[in-house]
Formats: C-alpha cells, structure tokens, sequence
C-alpha cells in the first residue's frame, strides 16, 4: 500500500462514526490492495455512470463517485441501470438535479414509472386497473385475467370478473363465449345482420319456458336453467 494510500486510510477511520462504517472504509481498502485492478475498473465505471446520470464536475457527480469508492451509494445499487433510467428530479439539461433523490429504476414488473417532477415511483395504471406481470389491465373484463391476475377464462368471456357464457340465441363474436351444451354443439352462427349461439343444423337443444334444462344452453331466448327447468330468472 503506498504512503497516499494509506494515509487516506488513516483519515478515513480516524474520521468513521461506527462499526459499519469502519469496517466499510477497512474493507473497501483491503480490497484495493488485494484486487487493484477490479477496484479500479469498477471505480473507472462509476465515474462514467455517475458523471452520465449527475453531468460532469457537479457536487452531485463528486458524492456519487465518492460513495461509490467505499462500497456504498447509488453507483453500488443500481450502477449496472442505464443512467437515463435513473428516477430522479431532472434539471433543463436532462441530469439528476440532485444525490439525495436520486433512486434506482422504478420496477416495471410492478407497473411503476418515474414522476420526474418529484423523483418518486408511481403507478402507471389508470383509474379501475390492475397491474398484472408488468401490465395494466381492467380485471372485470380481462379474459386473460379475470377477477385476479392469472385467471383465464377458457371459454366464454369476462364480465364483471367473472368468466360467463352465453345462452342460446344470444348475440357472440365468437363461439368460445357460447356456452357448451349436452345436447348438441354449440355455434357462434349468423342471424341475419347479428350473430348469436345456436345449435349447429339437425341439432336442436333449445327448451321453451318450463322445459327440463341441464344447463343456460338448454335454454330459449335468455332463459335461464334454474333447479333444472328454463325460467326468466
């Protein structure tokens, strides 16, 4: 350890406040002496990072660099981060406007985005929406998640979080949202200038009001299978 070296090490622990800050100026130093060569290229590369997220020759840029010599800071956190991607208060020319609000990236798997004029992590999802892996979604009407995140409905469709098919002679896009039925398979067919669920030809599974039901297929027109009869409700 040469003679600068070491009387920087003399300031530092004559000056330390704690047993974590000792050991932290200790180690840090013990390691220069052990590894110099990845001490300084790491040192090198937060200089770069902390000159990219501060500008150059600012206080800011001193402390981070500084920080970053004795193992702590934001270089050590979140050095490996685009510095563009740093959440923090900018300044006209783009730079962190200051250290202490400075912060990693705020976590896209959470749905969470930088609000530059204050440095903090918000939620990027609006008003009735969830986040689910990363995405912001209306889980009353998600069919990918239905009600909570990761629930799909294999068939039908979601409406009010719940997964439902339709009955029928209802209005479809599609056949998945037609319920199945035991007596027939169903079909998302063309009426006139609509479409709706209906049995496919020479099948017919549609009960009248009153008729014995095994399920909302069953039955005509909106009815529902209520205690295994086709009623209003």
């Amino acid at each position: 350890m040469d003679h600068n070296r070491f009387d920087d090490l003399t300031r530092t622990l004559a000056t330390t406040t704690s047993r974590r800050q000792f050991l932290q100026a200790l180690g840090g130093s013990l390691l220069a002496v052990l590894v110099p060569g990845q001490v300084l290229a790491k040192n090198r590369d937060c200089a770069k990072f902390c000159k990219a997220v501060f500008g150059a020759d600012t206080p800011a840029a001193s402390q981070c660099t500084s920080d970053a010599a004795h193992g702590t800071g934001l270089c050590t956190q979140c050095g490996s981060a685009n510095p563009s991607s740093i959440c923090c208060t900018r300044n006209a020319s783009g730079y962190c406007s200051g250290y202490s609000d400075a912060h990693c990236p705020c976590n896209a798997s959470q749905c969470l985005t930088c609000d530059s004029t204050n440095g903090t992590c918000v939620s990027s999802c609006g008003s009735g929406q969830t986040c689910c892996n990363g995405t912001c979604t209306d889980l009353s009407s998600d069919p990918n998640n239905c009600g909570t995140c990761g629930n799909v409905c294999s068939t039908g469709t979601c409406q009010s979080g719940g997964c439902i098919c339709f009955g029928l002679n209802t209005e479809c896009t599609n056949v998945s949202q037609c319920c199945p039925s035991e007596k027939g398979t169903v079909l998302c067919s063309s009426r006139d200038t609509s479409r709706a669920c209906g049995p496919i030809p020479q099948e017919v599974c549609c009960i009248q009001g009153g008729g014995n039901c095994t399920s909302e297929c069953d039955c005509c027109g909106g009815l529902v299978c209520r205690d295994g009869r086709c009623l209003t409700s």
